[in-house]
């Protein structure tokens, strides 16, 4: 699939692929142009009752300022792009479970 955003005023392209490495468990979504992995993990909690989902995104940096800049911001930016993911991902299941 391919991805745009725009962070910093600065747009980026990715073109993502999505596997599933450990089926009914583990998704990833990466750009290896990029080297941008992201990877969603569900673990189910209190017998089923309850799912705990964690995103983790590794991104590879640049060298010089440039990376410095890269790794000082880049976990803020993810921090927020995965809140509004897992609040998309609430929304949606709060409609389905209606």
């Amino acid at each position: 699939m391919r991805v745009g955003m725009k962070v910093m005023g600065v747009e980026a392209h990715y073109r993502m692929t999505v596997t599933e490495p450990e089926p009914g468990r583990v998704l990833m979504e990466a750009d290896e142009s990029a080297g941008v992995i992201t990877t969603f993990t569900v673990d189910p909690l209190k017998s089923g009752a309850h799912t705990r989902l964690t995103i983790a995104t590794s991104m590879r940096t640049n060298s010089g300022i440039s990376g410095l800049l890269e790794r000082l911001f880049t976990p803020m930016i993810s921090r927020r792009i995965n809140k509004k993911e897992l609040q998309q991902i609430e929304g949606f299941l709060s409609q389905t479970a209606d």
